[in-house]
């Protein structure tokens, strides 16, 4: 490889000025020249991404673009294409063997990005195939800049009016671009889209007592702005939803190319499936062995006997008497606030890893335009944003359920299984990952984490704490956390068989709630987040046993050394690399190049 030559201006990719914020971001030690070539690119890169990205540029704390919207006009879209394949080609003329250990990981790693995105640009087609693409934009546009003190607020008050004054055009842009998209694209995106005209009459209304001199201003450009967003409600009611026609199905050849992107892996789908069923049947098992004698302890030596009861129906009154024990709809942030000081207790007793100071966790409701999709989750700060709040939502319950569906909501998710819930989304698992995660010096680590391995952490965390003693060996909560297990299986089997076509959404039902012990709410939550983020659902249950097969791998390299809290710190130590790369980082082996 001739290095003059891949420095040639004739082949670099022009991009906007590098901003500070990645100009300044720390880049590990360079080696070599081939170092330095990879480092300017990678930089050169991200500026262009964040500048064609503004809403996700905000979110990852680069904060030039942040009075910026995307612009997704046919030749918006062209240019981006066209753009990525560039940055692919100069990314080939680099051999990765010329580089030292952290770039050659970075170069991998930035490379499997570009071919995921140009993927994403010429066959799933978002801004055509679903208006949750631009409901998503709209919300996110706001509401990354009133949720962290990144600036003050007339800074970011003044950058809420002006991208405000350009959603009308991202609006009409959308209406332009979407075809036909699924139905339940479009019904779940009509909810998203009053969740941001809430947004925008309520939390950024009162956001700008801030800055009164900005009042005026800010009232002008949201009357018509909400005026836009009522009209775009109106184009997906009376319009779109009509011709909302496609099947939400990926179908087998789509959804295997996006399955490897998603994964990082050449794993088929049948296999995928195959290694899932062989899951769910141990993890029942396991399941009905508990609750065989659990049933004894609360319902009675013979009751089960005498009413001659099959395992799974002894399993499926423990878990209803397990659910039993819930709280009300309004208790339930406060409830999960409670347990995460238990779990810290408990972490710094066990030395299970050592926590994160200073890292601010809020509990909220989840926003109101990113509801419909899941019960929880956690929103980090951007890694280029060090120092500001990581939020934990819970979404609320529905105000239009009826008794029946708020009930079943809530005994899904009792007060055992939101201790699981609290430790998969906070300590130790994402929150703490996350955190570990934006220490590492590499901005491409920071920007491209890779959800396998993140929620395969959070996954191994329930079960590493169950396994520590954490609830005091009580079988309740042992019981729990197989099934929040069980129900990471049963996602990946309904996932591929939905999107691949061989499985019916009864089916999907039949397995989740006799299966998998689930409430029907939860269950059929879970078909229209299958139906709207295909391939995700899969990320917990391979990411799990990537992470359980290191640690037996760590374990035999280190032997009578192994302890929990180093083996935990030393994964997180990395980032959040692909596990695949992961592997070779945790045991020291040579850096693949494939």
């Amino acid at each position: 490889m001739c290095f003059s030559l891949f420095l040639a201006s004739s082949l670099l990719v022009s991009a906007p000025r590098a901003q500070e914020s990645i100009v300044s971001f720390p880049t590990g030690s360079v080696v070599t020249a081939s170092d330095s070539a990879f480092v300017e690119l990678s930089k050169r890169y991200f500026a262009w991404h964040f500048g064609v990205n503004p809403v996700s540029a905000t979110s990852n704390g680069v904060h030039e673009f942040d009075g910026e919207l995307d612009d997704l006009s046919s030749s918006g879209i062209k240019k981006r294409q066209e753009t990525a394949t560039r940055f692919l080609d100069e990314l080939s003329r680099l051999e990765p063997s010329d580089l030292s250990s952290l770039h050659r990981y970075d170069y991998l790693i930035l490379r499997d990005h570009i071919r995921s995105k140009l993927f994403s640009l010429k066959e799933l087609r978002a801004w055509e195939n679903s208006p949750l693409f631009y409901t998503g934009l709209v919300g996110g546009s706001i509401r990354s800049l009133l949720s962290r003190d990144f600036a003050p607020w007339e800074v970011r008050l003044k950058n809420a009016i002006s991208r405000l004054t350009k959603i009308p055009h991202l609006l009409a842009q959308a209406e332009a671009n979407l075809k036909s998209p699924a139905r339940i694209d479009t019904e779940t995106a009509i909810k998203q889209n009053a969740g941001c005209i809430s947004l925008i009459t309520e939390d950024l209304k009162k956001a700008g007592q801030n800055a009164p001199e900005l009042q005026e201003s800010l009232e002008n450009a949201s009357k018509i702005t909400v005026e836009a967003l009522e009209s775009f409600g109106d184009y997906l009611e009376q319009d779109l939803l009509e011709r909302s026609t496609a099947d939400y199905r990926l179908g087998k050849e789509l959804y295997a190319k996006k399955l490897q992107h998603t994964l990082n892996s050449d794993i088929e789908p049948e296999e995928l499936t195959a290694k899932a069923w062989k899951e769910y049947e141990a993890v029942r098992a396991e399941i009905i062995q508990i609750s065989r004698k659990l049933h004894g302890e609360l319902f009675g030596e013979q009751a089960a006997e005498e009413a001659g009861k099959t395992d799974e129906e002894m399993a499926r009154e423990v878990y209803s008497k397990i659910a039993d024990v819930h709280c009300k709809p309004d208790e339930l942030l406060d409830q999960c606030r409670k347990y995460l000081a238990e779990l810290e207790d408990f972490i710094r007793e066990k030395d299970i890893i050592t926590l994160p100071a200073g890292e601010k966790l809020e509990m909220e409701w989840t926003p109101e335009f990113e509801r419909g999709v899941a019960i929880a989750g956690l929103e980090s700060p951007g890694p280029l944003d060090r120092g500001l709040k990581t939020f934990f939502y819970v979404a609320p319950v529905p105000e239009e359920w009826s008794d029946e569906q708020v009930e079943s909501y809530l005994r899904e998710y009792n007060n055992y299984l939101l201790r699981i819930l609290c430790i998969h989304e906070a300590l130790p698992g994402h929150y703490v990952q996350g955190a570990y995660a934006n220490r590492f010096p590499s901005l491409v680590r920071a920007v491209l984490g890779s959800g396998v391995f993140i929620e395969g952490w959070a996954v191994y965390t329930e079960r590493m704490m169950i396994a520590a003693g954490y609830g005091g060996g009580d079988p309740r909560l042992k019981l729990s956390q197989l099934k929040f297990y069980l129900r990471t299986v049963t996602n990946t089997i309904i996932d591929i068989g939905l999107h691949t076509g061989t499985m019916s959404e009864e089916e999907a039902l039949e397995l989740m709630i006799h299966g998998g012990f689930q409430e029907e709410s939860e269950a059929r939550g879970k078909i229209v987040r299958a139906s709207l983020t295909s391939t995700q659902l899969v990320t917990y249950f391979v990411g799990l046993q990537g992470v359980v097969e290191l640690e037996k791998l760590y374990r035999e390299k280190v032997g009578q050394d192994f302890a929990p809290e180093a083996f935990n710190e030393r994964l997180l130590s990395f980032g959040s690399p692909p596990l695949s790369y992961l592997k070779e980082m945790v045991l020291e082996e040579g850096v693949s190049t494939r």
